[in-house]
Formats: structure tokens, C-alpha cells, sequence
């Protein structure tokens, strides 16, 4: 998906074709595989970039952290092989220095996005890289985590009637069933509430107070779950 991290984690073991293995944001991807061959990598080049082929053209405007490789094959059907790259939270895991592979930039800082923790030496920087304000490695929102056991926040107050608003808010759906995030009533009918699905669905809905919806949106193709979504 465009503007949203996405964690991407392949392994493959080229003398096998059993052994193959890619999970994007934590979920096996059943795309069709191409070609398959038992035969070598090329790891002889004795120029590696990041950002540009090897031609040295750069890539289009992008964010990314958290850059591994080593020569190891994992079988990622085992959660704990993919808890060594990604948390249960969808976040980067700590400690991937420690595996000793070839290859490690964590990226959390401009600064030091050359740093290779890895084990093949350090990369030099070219142009002039930016920090962002948060990244996939950074901690963002700890607290805001409902465990589905009656969880909710509450709160009563009088609100006049309005034909204006603004609403933003980011959300995840771990597991595909109904998850409402928001509902603002007068008694026992909605004026305004929104609710998602982690098939795909989400659904934003304003009423009157005779309960008739006056604004109502629908949203089926950009929703996924274990996936940081903004909407406003």
C-alpha cells in the first residue's frame, strides 16, 4: 500500500523448493512464484548499493528501516523465526545485530542511516538523507491497545447539533471480525460512529436525529489487517 509501512520478510533455500517463504506484514503472501531454480546467488559484485540499482540510478522518494540480510534459511511458518524481524505489534524487532548477518541498518536516524551493524562494513552516504518524524522503528501510540474484554473509554457530555466536522484517527484490526472505534449517541440512537472489518470493510456513518443516515462512506480495498491505517 501507498504512504503506510509495509514489513516484508523472504527466505529461501534455492536447493529446496519447499523451503520458500514471504510474509508481508506478518501474513504468508500466496502470490504465484516465478522462476525457481537450484542454482547460486551472485554475491560477487563488489559494489552494493541501497536506493539504486547497479547502475547506480536512484530509486523513487521512499521510507525505509530496518534493512537484513544474512545467509540463513528460515522456515517463517514458525511465528518465532518471524518474531526475530517483526513483533506481534506489527513493529520492528530488536536484536537483529546479534543474528550476525552480512547486513543490518536499522535506520532510526539521517545520521547514521550508514551504519552497518552487520557484519560486511559500513556503507557511504550520498545526497543529503532525511529524518522523519516517526519511523517503523520508533514507538508511537504504546498505550492505545484494546484487548477485546471490555475495554472501551467513555464519556458523557451535551454536543449541539451540527452540519460540520472533522474526524481523524489511525487504527489496526488484528483479526477479521467487527471492530468499532467510535460512537457518539443521544440515547439509544447513533449520530455518529465508525466501525471496520478486518476482511476489508470500514464504514463511517453520520444520522440525523430521527436515526436516517445523512452522510455515510464505505471502504473496501485499502483495509488489511495487523496494518497502521490513517484516516481522516
Amino acid at each position: 500500500a501507498l504512504n503506510a509501512w509495509n514489513h516484508v520478510i523472504i527466505s529461501i533455500d534455492l536447493s529446496n523448493a519447499t523451503n520458500r517463504n514471504i510474509y508481508i506484514n506478518d501474513t504468508l503472501d500466496a502470490t504465484p512464484w516465478g522462476t525457481y531454480t537450484n542454482d547460486n546467488i551472485n554475491f560477487t559484485d563488489t559494489i552494493h548499493r541501497i536506493h539504486a540499482d547497479y547502475n547506480g540510478s536512484i530509486g523513487n522518494k521512499c521510507r525505509l528501516s530496518n534493512l537484513f540480510l544474512d545467509y540463513t534459511y528460515r522456515d517463517l511458518s514458525i511465528e518465532a523465526n518471524r518474531r526475530l524481524f517483526i513483533t506481534a505489534d506489527g513493529k520492528p524487532a530488536d536484536g537483529l545485530a546479534s543474528l550476525s548477518p552480512i547486513l543490518y541498518l536499522p535506520m532510526t536516524d539521517a545520521a547514521t542511516a550508514h551504519i552497518n551493524e552487520g557484519t560486511g562494513g559500513n556503507f557511504v552516504q550520498n545526497g543529503t538523507l532525511a529524518t522523519a518524524d516517526r519511523g517503523a522503528n520508533q514507538d508511537n501510540c504504546v498505550a492505545s491497545e484494546f484487548d477485546g474484554v471490555d475495554d472501551y473509554l467513555g464519556r458523557s457530555l451535551s454536543l449541539g447539533n451540527i452540519q460540520t466536522a472533522t474526524v481523524s484517527f489511525i487504527y489496526k484490526v488484528r483479526v477479521n471480525s467487527w471492530e468499532f472505534f467510535m460512537d457518539i449517541k443521544s440515547g439509544a440512537q447513533s449520530g455518529f460512529y465508525v466501525y471496520a472489518h478486518g476482511n476489508g470493510l470500514l464504514y463511517i456513518v453520520f444520522r440525523d436525529s430521527s436515526g436516517s443516515n445523512v452522510f455515510s462512506y464505505y471502504q473496501g480495498s485499502d483495509f488489511v489487517t495487523n496494518k497502521l491505517i490513517h484516516i481522516a
